[in-house]
C-alpha cells in the first residue's frame, strides 16, 4: 500500500491539492476533512490534524520549512515526529538561526544523524535522522 500524508498550512494545501489532482486525477487526493476513498490516495492535512493524530509513519520528510517555523513550533514538530516515526529526513537551509541539527540536540533523546550538503541547492543541508528507542 502507498500511504502518503502531506501536512501544510491552508493556502499551500489548496495549491498542493489542485496541483496533485491535475497531475494524478481527482481520485488520487483526499483533501482536508475528506476521508480516504481508497488506500492509495494522497491525504493532505492541516498541522492541527497532524498534531492531534495518533497515526504512526515509516518516514517523515520536511523540506524548506523547519528552519522558518520559529523555535518553539519547530521543537514541537520534532517532538511529535520522534513519537510517531523512527526516521526523519530534513532538507533545509542554514541561513536562519534555527538549524535542524541544533533542534535535535534539544530533544534530549537518542538519535543518529547522517548530515550532508544538499547538492541541489547551495546553502542547504540534507539530514537523515534515525531515532533510537
Amino acid at each position: 500500500m502507498n500511504n502518503y500524508t502531506q501536512v501544510d498550512v491552508p493556502m499551500t494545501v489548496i495549491c498542493r491539492g489542485y496541483y496533485l489532482m491535475r497531475c494524478l486525477g481527482e481520485d488520487a487526493v483526499a483533501l482536508l476533512g475528506e476521508p480516504r476513498r481508497n488506500r492509495d490516495q494522497i491525504r493532505i492535512v492541516h498541522p492541527e490534524d497532524f498534531f492531534s493524530s495518533g497515526e504512526h509513519f515509516d518516514l517523515i520528510a520536511n523540506v524548506d520549512s523547519l528552519s522558518e517555523l520559529g523555535h518553539d513550533l519547530a521543537v514541537q514538530y520534532l517532538k511529535k515526529i520522534y513519537r510517531v516515526c523512527p526516521a526523519f529526513l530534513s532538507i533545509n537551509h542554514e541561513a536562519n538561526s534555527i538549524r535542524t541539527i541544533d533542534l535535535l540536540k534539544e530533544l534530549g533523546r537518542s538519535y543518529k544523524v547522517f548530515r550532508y550538503p544538499y547538492w541541489m541547492r547551495q546553502g542547504y543541508v540534507e539530514e537523515f535522522v534515525k531515532f533510537q528507542p
